[in-house]
């Protein structure tokens, strides 16, 4: 019987070192951004937006009392830059991180936008995309978040 005892004990030693262990892998709030221009329709984040849209703006950021919520805001706007649908929602992320991503495209935009991320998961965009540069942003996301990622794992 104290064998089976020893043998469980170190079946479950052998369990807990296999899930404490396993890092946890954080998302790309730029890479998951869903935002597309096709044949005169916007999707703004998921949501369509009404016909004649000229734009969508994309804004997700941490809360400012919770550093675990996340608050993403997708907007689809006019040629005058007033909203005609917006739609937000708050998520709870898997641990504390600073996000901080405002974007917005529209018609005829040059992409003119800046982004990083670092140690923690922090992440930040801000600036114009141009409607056909958003898997360029979303590139240049994961490059940044693998760049870290990688000189990360040198000193674990």
């Amino acid at each position: 019987m104290s064998g089976f005892v020893v043998l469980l004990l170190m079946v479950v030693t052998c369990l807990l070192g296999v899930v404490t262990g396993a890092p946890i892998e954080l998302v790309s709030y730029i890479e998951d951004l869903n935002v597309s221009f096709e044949n005169d329709k916007w999707i703004c984040g998921g949501i369509t937006c009404p016909s004649k849209t000229f734009g969508c703006r994309v804004q997700r950021l941490t809360d400012t009392k919770d550093d675990k919520m996340l608050h993403s805001i997708y907007t689809c706007f006019d040629e005058n830059k007033l909203n005609v649908k917006v739609e937000a929602s708050i998520t709870e992320m898997a641990k504390p991180r600073k996000i901080d991503i405002n974007l917005e495209s529209y018609v005829g935009a040059v992409s003119v936008f800046s982004s990083g991320y670092g140690l923690g998961g922090h992440e930040n965009a801000k600036g114009t995309v141009s409607p056909g540069a958003w898997n360029e942003l979303k590139e240049t996301a994961k490059q940044n978040k693998n760049t870290v990622d990688e000189s990360n794992a040198a000193f674990e």
